[in-house]
């Protein structure tokens, strides 16, 4: 086997650097490919797509961009082709440590993305992170971090009917964490 040379999908635009890739192939075929841009000053997500099977890669879009930290997106696609990105992220709480769980979705795969997140799940005082997102019958669970106690980190599952897609947050008592 051999394998061709490397390429650059995702580019470090100064004052940027990207992290936590995540790649997703689409029911139609597309490759998405999400990271996270790091700076000093803000944090991003970035997304970029191929056509062909990862032979070339349209240029990168930030489809989100926070004050502080937004980190480790994740892919899904329901059923009806709408594809959502899961990540963790600390804007909405500019005077704390606290993150929640946010999303973006898109309906035409990839190339458009809402631009106000819904917030999938937050527990108060606390850091919900690193989502992984599956599709189990009629529902969306997401694996995260919840560090409800400083010294642990307890992985929870959230979850939330297809039809409902986090109309409400799953907050700390809800049954649905």
């Amino acid at each position: 086997t051999t394998w061709s040379l490397p390429i650059t999908v995702l580019h470090n635009e100064t004052p940027y650097y990207i992290a936590n890739a995540e790649l997703y192939q689409l029911a139609n075929g597309v490759i998405v490919i999400g990271g996270n841009g790091r700076s000093n000053d803000s944090e991003t997500i970035v997304v970029s797509r191929s056509l062909d099977n990862g032979d070339t890669w349209l240029p990168q879009q930030t489809i989100y961009e926070s004050g502080k930290g937004c980190w480790e997106p994740a892919f899904l696609q329901l059923t009806n082709g709408e594809l959502q990105v899961y990540f963790a992220d600390e804007a909405p709480y500019p005077n704390s440590s606290e993150q929640e769980i946010a999303m973006l979705s898109s309906t035409d795969n990839g190339e458009t993305w809402t631009k106000k997140t819904k917030t999938v799940c937050f527990r108060v005082g606390r850091r919900d992170g690193m989502p992984v997102p599956i599709i189990v019958n009629d529902e969306i669970l997401v694996a995260i971090e919840d560090n409800k106690v400083w010294e642990t980190m307890k992985p929870y599952i959230v979850r939330n009917t297809i039809s409902d897609t986090w109309e409400r947050t799953v907050l700390a008592d809800s049954p649905n964490r």
